[in-house]
């Protein structure tokens, strides 16, 4: 089983794939949106700012591609960042969306 990892250009990407590879895991890098609709499972990790986080999905053509791949009932995993992504919005920056397939808000504790 092959993963897919979404890279957007934020976050450390080398050491999921590590983590994938000890697991037994092949895996791919998306880096503009080509290889989602494609996956079997889905990966968004993630470290930085929300806001940032969802211009780069935007900019690389990857948000409309995740969300494509989510209605179609396929496994997706988001941690970090890539969790909070998942979610409507976040207090971090309320002038972004996230991808809204989780109908919450991510709030400040």
């Amino acid at each position: 089983m092959k993963i897919t990892l979404v890279d957007y250009g934020l976050g450390n990407q080398y050491s999921v794939i590590q983590a994938l590879k000890y697991l037994g895991y092949a895996s791919e890098i998306d880096t503009d949106g080509t290889l989602i609709s494609h996956a079997e499972i889905l990966l968004i990790p993630g470290v930085a700012a929300f806001g940032k986080g969802m211009q780069n999905l935007k900019k690389r053509g990857q948000l409309e591609a995740i969300r494509q791949f989510s209605s179609k009932g396929r496994p997706l995993i988001g941690f970090c960042l890539g969790a909070q992504m998942l979610l409507r919005n976040s207090d971090e920056d309320v002038t972004t969306g996230g991808i809204s397939l989780v109908k919450r808000e991510v709030l400040r504790i």
